[in-house]
C-alpha cells in the first residue's frame, strides 16, 4: 500500500471512529429515530491527468437510522441507493461518452444540531462506503473504449461526506432538508491498468428526509416523574415504650 492510500485510510477511519465516539458518550438524553430520504445529486470523476467532462445527474434514496445521545449531538447511519457517473463531451455532440454507475452507499455520520426549539440548523460529518451494483457505458464516438473499459472499474469505494441544512421537529416526526457533498478517497480506475494516475469520485446534491422518533425524554426527568407518581411512605421513627415511660 502506497503512502497516498495510507493517508486516505487514516482519514476514513478517523471519520468513523469520531462519529461513534461522540455519539456514544453517556448523557442524560436518548432518542432513536428511523426514517426515509430522497434526493437528487450531481457527480463527476476527478481524473489526473484531467479531461474535459460535464457532471452526471442521478437520484438517491434510502433509509436513515439516527441516534441522539443528547439534544444537539448524535450518530446517523444510512443505507442508500445512489446513481453516479460522469459525462465526456465530444465536439459536435452533446455527450461523447457517458458512464452510469449504481451504488449501494452506507454513510456513517456525526449529527450536530444548533437550536433547542422545533427549528434547528443541522450539520452531518463523516465517511461512507459504496458497493457497485450496476455499471453501464454509452459511447458516442472517439477513442474512449481504450480508456474507459468496464473491466477496469472498481466495485468498492470509500470516502468522506458532509452536509448542512435544517430540521423541523414536530409531534408527527422530524422533517429535514440537506445539501451534501462527498469526496472519494479511492480511485475508480486502477493506476496500474489505465493511464490515469488517480481517479477519485466527487458528488454533491440535495435531499429531503422524514424521521419518526422513538423516545427522547431526558432520563433525569423521567426518573423524577416516577418518584412523583410513586411517593415513598415517610414514617415517623418508632419510640421505645420504656423510654416513653421514663419521661
Amino acid at each position: 500500500m502506497n503512502q497516498k492510500n495510507t493517508i486516505r485510510l487514516c482519514f476514513f477511519f478517523w471519520a468513523i471512529l469520531g462519529s461513534w465516539t461522540l455519539a456514544a458518550q453517556e448523557k442524560p438524553f436518548s432518542e432513536l429515530a428511523l426514517g426515509v430520504r430522497q434526493g437528487y445529486q450531481f457527480s463527476r470523476i476527478n481524473f489526473d491527468p484531467g479531461i474535459a467532462q460535464s457532471v452526471n445527474q442521478g437520484f438517491t434514496s434510502g433509509i436513515i437510522l439516527q441516534y441522539l445521545s443528547q439534544p444537539q449531538l448524535g450518530f446517523q447511519m444510512e443505507i442508500n441507493y445512489s446513481q453516479r457517473g460522469w459525462n465526456v463531451p465530444e465536439f459536435g455532440e452533446p455527450i461523447g461518452f457517458r458512464r452510469e454507475m449504481d451504488y449501494l452507499e452506507i454513510p456513517f455520520l456525526t449529527h450536530f444540531a444548533i437550536g433547542k426549539k422545533s427549528f434547528r440548523v443541522i450539520l452531518n460529518l463523516g465517511s461512507y462506503v459504496s458497493f457497485l451494483l450496476n455499471n453501464e457505458a454509452t459511447f458516442y464516438g472517439g477513442p474512449y473504449e481504450i480508456y474507459f473499459q468496464d473491466k477496469f472499474v472498481k466495485t468498492f469505494s470509500y470516502g468522506l461526506a458532509g452536509g448542512t441544512g435544517f430540521a423541523l421537529r414536530s409531534k408527527i416526526g422530524v422533517f429535514q432538508a440537506e445539501v451534501r457533498g462527498a469526496l472519494g478517497l479511492t480511485d475508480i480506475y486502477s493506476p496500474t491498468e489505465t493511464s490515469f494516475e488517480s481517479a477519485p469520485e466527487q458528488f454533491f446534491g440535495y435531499q429531503f428526509s422524514y424521521l419518526y422518533r422513538f423516545g427522547g425524554k431526558k432520563r433525569k426527568a423521567a426518573a423524577l416523574e416516577q418518584m412523583i407518581e410513586e411517593p415513598q411512605d415517610l414514617q415517623a421513627p418508632e419510640t421505645d415504650e420504656n423510654e416513653t415511660g421514663n419521661l
